[in-house]
Formats: structure tokens, C-alpha cells, sequence
């Protein structure tokens, strides 16, 4: 209905695409020393992806009329105990990119893999998180949409013809869980549910600030015993579910590869890796979403992501390991596909 709707006023333009990288995300797993525990601590050796993807569409005239702009950091940067309604530092950028090319322009922020990837606001020594500030959300779109306007600058008189060719494939492919409780083991865990609560509640009094209000093991035993609730009120508990992965190719100027979830980093460069033709913007929460989707090492390692995050997402277990070949191996065949095309 609104395709048709917007039939009548549809107008031709020109697309370009530009690349640059901005180093203001930070791995967030790290492995404490004591515990061997998967932490949500900072990981400069960790895996993340600084390239920022921004796709142009001008009218005839040359005006900007709209600007795609993909990175790969949680947008995440305002502090919990802020009070307010945020769109973070997506929003950041996009008045920034507003004030340049005018109130009209249509700036649409997508969210890449960046479920291992945090912004990088570190505390005095560096080894832990500390809490954004609005100051700390401006100054990040800002960042990002200065290169923006830099890069465009650099590449402005060389914009190149885009092929006036689309293309767009999908795929749907079943992900199965590593591990489903049985009824049984389901009440076991009910019964126990207080004592968990007493215990984790215990255990958050000695975690650092920035741990407490955004890694609480309290909200793991409280998110539990809904997630129990849950699971016992189905008639059957599911072992897979289906995940819808696309991709939309625009001519030589730009593919889209589209996934339901939080993608972590090293297995979302991995796909862009299978797209040498073009720039490759990878977009998360597309077709719904499942959560936090972790590589293979991530999984049989643990932490929020795989072992707590499921739970509110009302899934019954964890992902499997095979999870990042499958999703690899879609998007793969979907490259050859688009790419012969």
C-alpha cells in the first residue's frame, strides 16, 4: 500500500556510495582473570569493524535528497541512569548530516554487526566501561558525520554512472539451539528460582558500577523465571528457528546484506568479504529479529550474548555452534547469485 501509494511521486536519482573508517567502537568481551569468565569489559585486541558505509541519492539538480549511513557500534553510548529518550548517537548523526544538506533530507541510520561492539568510552585505566553523557552522544555523531562530509569532499567531481540494474535474492534458513531444557528440568529451576535471586543479588554487590547497570546477574534470575513461565505455557519446546537473510544489490553503487538480529563482527566482515564488487552495508534487524547472533568462537565461549541474552528474547536455548557456517553459507550462495547477475 505504500509503494502504491508513493507510485505517482516517484523521481529519479543518482546513487554514490562512500567508505572511511572511525575508530569509536571497542570490542566488549573480555575474559576476566580470575573467573575465566566472558566479561563485558573492554577488548582493544578483540574483533570490530570501524568502516562506516554512507550511500548518497541526489536529484537531477545534484541536491541530496537522502543518506543511508551504516556503522557497526552499539548505539549504546547514553548512560543508563540518563533519564531521557535517546536515538543515541544515530541520531547525532543524522542532525548533524540535517544541518549540512537540509531539514528535507531523508537520513536513515542502519546498525551493522555490532554484537560484540560497544562504544569505546573507557574509564581512567582503561580496563573498564564508563557511563556516556549527552556530550559524549554529540561528540560521536559528530565525529562520524565530519569524515562523512570529508570524504564526500574528496571524492566530490568523481562520482561515477550508477548501473541502473537491482537486484534482490533471500534466503531462509533454520538455526538450531545447542541446547533446549526439558519440562522437567524447567520446574527443577522454577522451585530454585528464589535462592538463584538471593545468590545473584549477593554477587552484584561487589561488580563495578558500569558491570552492575549493564551486566546485573539480578536481571538474568528475574528474566529466568519469566523465560520458565514462558516455555512452560508451549506445548512443544521449539529446537530451531527459521531466520529470514536477504540481500538487495543496487547496481555497482552499494548491497545491502540483511540479517534479523545482532550480528557479531568478525562472522558480518566475513560476508562483506563475499561482496568484492561493490561497498556493502550490513544491516541488522532486518526481518525481524532473534537476538544476539554469535560466530562460533563466541559460542562455545559463553557470556551475555550467548548464554544470558536468549532469554529475553523468549528463545529456549542458546544458538549452536554451527551458527555463523549457516548464515555464512546463505549469504555465500546469495553473492553468487547477485554477483553472476
Amino acid at each position: 500500500e505504500a509503494a502504491r501509494r508513493v507510485g505517482p511521486r516517484l523521481s529519479p536519482v543518482t546513487l554514490d556510495t562512500v567508505t572511511f573508517e572511525v575508530p569509536v567502537g571497542i570490542n566488549r568481551r573480555n575474559r576476566d582473570p580470575k573467573t575465566q569468565k566472558i566479561q563485558m569489559r573492554p577488548n582493544p585486541a578483540g574483533s570490530r569493524d570501524d568502516e562506516v558505509v554512507a550511500s548518497i541519492f541526489r536529484d537531477m539538480a545534484g541536491n541530496i535528497r537522502s543518506v543511508w549511513i551504516q556503522t557497526a557500534v552499539h548505539p549504546t553510548t547514553l548512560a543508563v541512569s540518563v533519564a531521557a529518550v535517546s536515538a543515541d548517537y544515530p541520531g547525532s548523526i543524522a542532525r548533524h548530516l540535517k544541518r549540512e544538506f537540509g531539514s528535507h533530507v531523508v537520513v536513515v541510520p542502519l546498525t551493522g554487526a555490532c554484537g560484540d561492539v560497544r562504544p569505546a568510552l573507557l574509564g581512567p585505566d582503561g580496563s573498564s566501561f564508563r557511563e556516556g553523557t549527552i556530550e559524549d552522544v554529540e561528540h560521536m555523531g559528530a565525529e562520524i558525520a565530519g569524515r562523512l562530509f570529508d570524504s564526500l569532499q574528496e571524492k566530490a567531481g568523481r562520482r561515477g554512472e550508477t548501473e541502473n540494474h537491482m537486484c534482490f535474492v533471500r534466503r531462509t534458513i533454520s538455526c538450531r539451539f545447542g541446547s533446549i531444557p526439558s519440562r522437567e528440568e524447567l520446574i527443577a529451576l522454577q522451585k530454585d528460582n528464589a535462592e538463584q535471586l538471593a545468590r545473584a543479588q549477593k554477587e552484584a554487590e561487589d561488580l563495578e558500577p558500569f558491570v552492575r547497570l549493564h551486566d546485573n546477574p539480578v536481571w538474568e534470575v528475574e528474566a529466568q523465571r519469566h523465560w520458565i513461565d514462558r516455555l512452560l505455557r508451549l506445548s512443544q519446546i521449539p529446537e530451531s528457528v527459521e531466520a529470514e537473510l536477504s540481500v538487495l544489490s543496487i547496481g555497482n553503487a552499494v548491497t545491502l546484506c540483511m540479517i534479523p538480529g545482532e550480528l557479531f563482527s568478525d562472522p558480518g566482515k566475513r560476508i562483506k568479504a563475499l561482496f568484492a564488487r561493490t561497498p556493502v552495508m550490513l544491516v541488522g534487524y532486518a526481518n525481524g529479529s532473534l537476538g544476539y547472533l554469535p560466530g562460533e568462537d563466541a559460542c562455545d565461549e559463553g557470556g551475555y550474548e550467548v548464554a544470558v541474552a536468549y532469554k529475553y528474547y523468549g528463545l529456549p536455548g542458546p544458538f549452536d555452534s554451527s551458527l555463523e557456517q549457516l548464515i555464512w553459507e546463505g549469504f555465500s550462495s546469495m553473492a553468487k547469485e547477485v554477483q553472476h547477475d
